[in-house]
């Protein structure tokens, strides 16, 4: 019995969100989304039952913007299992080990029940290790248990509220909206927040801070690069997270057309486009969750005698340094971003190592990514002939497509792949508010979502089309 027929006799068992039996109007996705954005805000505010208020030092800290969620909460975990476990199907079915024609609608079926099955095996194994490594201060065993179940139970809504938005209830999915809320809170808190004094005495956000030096006639651009400790957000961090989003708006508007005509219409000609960052944001977020339990793994092992072994020398080994857990060593170290233009200084091999595993890892997922999504060039040819559409001046013959659109595709998906693991490495050494990973995804979730609401509001409003020129 092959891995797609296991999976079917699994299927049964494994919960399952059921598709709208008719569309969904737009105000009711949008109530839906809003609820579940409520939802998960709230349970990043719900202590988990006998750990301590005041928590030692977050393993997860460097990465919290990426995987969301609050140290000692229900949101404790984060996406960090769903991410992970999408990632190691995908892994198989691209490696070969699995065989999977994106093109069947059962294949694509059976993936997600096993998609569903790993991250559940993984919240588990994720829970236990997390509450039973001592990275949460506890009370007893039973309040140990207690948690244990909590995140489970937690991360298993957070599944189904992801997969209720994806499945047509709401808008987007539920990865993304928690990605973009994590990342807006970061920076938020780091150019408005008035709740702290910084070491130079203003407030901690860099805005408060820029006008608090304008109204009393200082010069506010003295503190440019630095405000008395390294965590403190400058004018610098501000101005190229500005150029940072310009940015990243340009390169996805960056597309080339191939000119495509259909068979049944004479004379319907236009451009298809294929843009520059093909494979748009996910090549990130699964590099996110690789780094991301390194980390954790990294973390358990230091303290555990494995610590002393050659697995330890290669995972890595974390301390506790100023209440916060710094990766010191291996693969933990290098995978995690020395953030800021001092630190980056201080340390520039580690700065660059960072950069350049972030664009490996994230060109190598770029390619894995477009065999097992349907994006690559044999899936959309097949699409494209299917629906009577053909490249002018060729037969339109699936192989013949193929073989005109196959260059382009996988050029821009190495290409696209190597660029946002390299502008996210970048972003992230030099400081960018939010980090560089952090705003790299919002920007694209944030166009997804305009483009999804701009979409629905002109198929609810059809006399929009041709106000806005479509």
């Amino acid at each position: 019995m092959g891995f797609l027929e296991a999976m079917e006799k699994i299927e049964p068992y494994i919960f399952q969100i059921e598709v709208p039996t008719r569309k969904v109007g737009f105000t009711t996705r949008l109530v839906w989304t809003g609820l579940i954005l409520v939802l998960y805000l709230i349970m990043g505010y719900i202590p988990l039952y006998g750990i301590a208020r005041e928590q030692g030092a977050d393993p997860w800290a460097a990465m919290r913007i990426i995987i969301g969620g609050q140290q000692g909460s229900l949101l404790h975990l984060g996406i960090g299992p769903i991410v992970t476990g999408s990632l190691l199907v995908q892994l198989l079915a691209g490696s070969g080990l699995v065989r999977f024609d994106p093109a069947s609608e059962y294949d694509r079926r059976m993936m997600q029940v096993a998609t569903k099955l790993f991250t559940m095996a993984l919240i588990i194994f994720s829970a236990v290790s997390t509450v039973f490594s001592g990275t949460l201060i506890t009370e007893d065993i039973r309040a140990r248990l207690i948690a244990t179940v909590q995140l489970f139970l937690s991360s298993l809504l957070l599944l189904m509220m992801d997969e209720i938005l994806q499945k047509g209830w709401g808008l987007g999915s539920g990865i993304s909206l928690f990605i973009l809320v994590g990342v807006a809170k970061e920076i938020w808190l780091e150019c408005l927040s008035p709740l702290a004094h910084a070491p130079d005495g203003y407030m901690w956000g860099v805005l408060i801070f820029f006008f608090q030096k304008i109204f009393t006639l200082s010069n506010p651009f003295t503190d440019f690069f630095y405000r008395g400790a390294p965590n403190v957000p400058t004018l610098f961090q501000l101005f190229l997270t500005i150029l940072f989003i310009l940015m990243l708006l340009y390169l996805e508007s960056v597309s080339i057309n191939i000119p495509i005509s259909h068979g049944r219409f004479r004379g319907f000609t236009r451009g298809f486009p294929i843009k520059l960052l093909y494979v748009s944001n996910i090549p990130v977020i699964l590099t996110a969750a690789i780094f991301s339990n390194i980390i954790m793994i990294a973390t358990f092992l230091s303290n555990t005698p494995l610590a002393e072994t050659p697995l330890g020398d290669i995972i890595g080994r974390v301390q506790i340094v100023n209440n916060t857990y710094i990766p010191v060593s291996g693969l933990a170290k290098l995978v995690s971003a020395p953030r800021g233009i001092m630190h980056a200084i201080e340390e520039p091999f580690h700065a660059l190592g960072y950069i350049l595993i972030l664009t490996l890892f994230s060109l190598g997922l770029s390619m894995v990514w477009l065999s097992v999504s349907g994006m690559d060039a044999r899936s959309i040819s097949t699409q494209l002939a299917e629906s009577d559409i053909f490249l002018r001046g060729f037969r339109s013959t699936p192989s013949v497509i193929e073989s005109k659109i196959a260059p382009y595709i996988n050029t821009v998906a190495l290409v696209g792949g190597l660029l946002i693991g390299l502008i996210s490495g970048v972003g992230d050494v030099l400081g960018v508010l939010g980090g560089g990973m952090g705003v790299l995804l919002a920007v694209d979730i944030v166009q997804q979502y305009y483009q999804l609401i701009l979409r629905e509001t002109l198929e609810t409003h059809p006399g929009l089309a041709k106000f806005l020129g479509g």
